[in-house]
């Protein structure tokens, strides 16, 4: 624990913080950890997608931060599912931890996803919850979280889970404003917390030189040819992201914009099916998979293109979008979570009437005629809102009271 800190808080989600995996929640608790200040102590129970570098149980100080990592369960690098799947080995996992007195010395909790509440909520410590897609999503056809076959047993665990916990954060206006018309004696403690970018990382190219050279550097580093217009895509490829609709917007893109180039960032259990997706197509030539990256190079492929879409069946308010938008990008978007929000706001970009391939294609189109010098500035200056400081600085508001007065901040 750090000397000067007023309290320890514990994280609680299987993520791998040390390693470059794509995905929202991943995404947001890297930021999250880097930017903790340093009057409390963090630590983050998660998950090592490579054992030998992080074996279970041993904490890790991250470097940056002076948090602490401690993975209790393995994952899959790529993001693939096992036979038995990771939420639940993770719970497994949790409840020996608690069992063990490890989680006795924190004062409050934070949790990622509800199903750990029932387990070690029943502390009288503080327990907070964020959630980072409105799960009114469960009724969703295009859902695949497991939930989705029984979305009475989900609601049920909120019934019972909601009335122990302090507060829970929402990404999702609707979802803030479904929760407080449901629990009306619990209103105060649904709260809305956007999601934020770092704007360090994530900045466009100046105009001209630097611009230009990015550019070519790109192009010639992949083998695009120097005159291709490029639209990035970043995210995990599972059915939530729906890369599949992504490639046949792009297909019907390229017929009237024939140097049309998609660059996708990111991994997951579509893998396969968007590579067989990609040939059946015959997009070969115009589709790149990069794989997982690190925020850096994401950056600088971002400063490299022209526009980005995001093909989603459902989201919260997605991080990648705002990291885009940040270094200039501008936005073609399936009608999802806060993105119509965001655009109505001023983020420069196009939200597709529906999620067909037609309309999201007729959205790419009329994004990258929207593109230019003053375009890329407004699309960074509408991101740098959702600075760190701006958005989890209620967060670590929250945190300062609970390890005050952990039991008066109880929800219990």
């Amino acid at each position: 624990m750090k000397s000067d800190a007023i309290g320890k808080i514990a994280v609680v989600y299987p993520a791998d913080v040390c390693a470059s995996m794509a995905g929202g929640i991943e995404t947001f608790l890297r930021g999250f950890l880097h930017f903790a200040p340093p009057d409390l102590s963090y630590t983050l129970f998660g998950a090592s997608s490579d054992l030998s570098a992080r074996p279970l149980g041993e904490p890790i100080t991250l470097r940056d931060s002076g948090a602490t990592f401690v993975p209790i369960v393995s994952m899959d690098p790529a993001g693939r599912r096992s036979r038995i799947p990771l939420s639940v080995r993770y719970l497994h996992s949790l409840r020996q931890v608690h069992a063990k007195g490890v989680l006795d010395p924190f004062v409050a909790f934070d949790f990622h996803r509800i199903e750990p509440t029932l387990f070690i909520g029943r502390d009288r410590k503080p327990c907070n919850l964020i959630l980072h897609t409105d799960m009114a999503v469960l009724r969703n056809p295009a859902c695949e979280i497991k939930w989705k076959h029984a979305p009475w047993a989900y609601e049920y665990m909120e019934r019972v889970c909601f009335p122990r916990l302090d507060r829970v954060f929402c990404v999702s206006r609707a979802a803030v404003s479904r929760y407080k018309a449901a629990y009306p004696a619990l209103s105060d403690r649904f709260l809305f917390m956007p999601t934020w970018v770092s704007t360090h990382v994530f900045r466009p190219s100046t105009e001209g030189v630097e611009r230009e050279f990015n550019r070519r550097a790109f192009r010639e580093a992949h083998g695009i040819p120097e005159s291709s217009t490029v639209v990035t895509f970043v995210g995990r490829l599972d059915h939530s992201k729906d890369p599949i609709l992504l490639l046949r917007a792009i297909d019907q893109a390229c017929r009237s914009m024939p140097d049309l180039r998609l660059v996708i960032v990111g991994d997951g259990s579509l893998r396969s099916a968007v590579e067989k997706e990609i040939r059946s197509l015959g997009l070969s030539s115009r589709v790149m998979l990069l794989g997982v990256c690190a925020p850096d190079e994401i950056a600088r492929i971002h400063r490299a293109a022209d526009a980005f879409v995001l093909s989603s069946a459902y989201e919260g308010m997605p991080i990648a979008l705002l990291e885009a938008a940040a270094a200039g990008l501008p936005i073609a978007s399936t009608p999802v979570g806060e993105v119509p929000r965001l655009v109505a706001d001023g983020l420069p970009g196009v939200v597709a009437a529906d999620r067909s391939p037609e309309k999201l294609a007729e959205a790419i189109a009329l994004t990258l005629g929207i593109r230019s010098p003053a375009q890329r500035l407004a699309s960074n200056h509408f991101a740098a809102q959702y600075s760190p400081a701006a958005v989890l600085g209620p967060l670590f508001s929250n945190h300062r009271r609970q390890a005050v007065a952990p039991e008066s901040s109880s929800g219990r």
